[in-house]
């Protein structure tokens, strides 16, 4: 079982706000990374999965299990 506890700190606010851009340009590092291998895939005809809806995703994943 997992357990869980909550922390809490004070942090400089500079510190803090130095942080937080740092993970959202990591986070956006990733996505572009993300959107030009989609991009390559699309142009290179790789094998691409089109879903008309959230819900044949969610079914093509749920059979990804069995």
């Amino acid at each position: 079982m997992t357990a869980t506890a909550t922390v809490q700190a004070k942090i400089d606010p500079v510190l803090k706000s130095r942080a937080e851009k740092s993970k959202k340009n990591v986070l956006n590092d990733e996505l572009a990374r993300s959107l030009d291998e989609a991009r390559e895939d699309i142009e290179n005809d790789r094998d691409i999965f089109r879903f008309n809806s959230n819900e044949d995703v969610f079914n093509y994943l749920d059979g990804l299990k069995k």
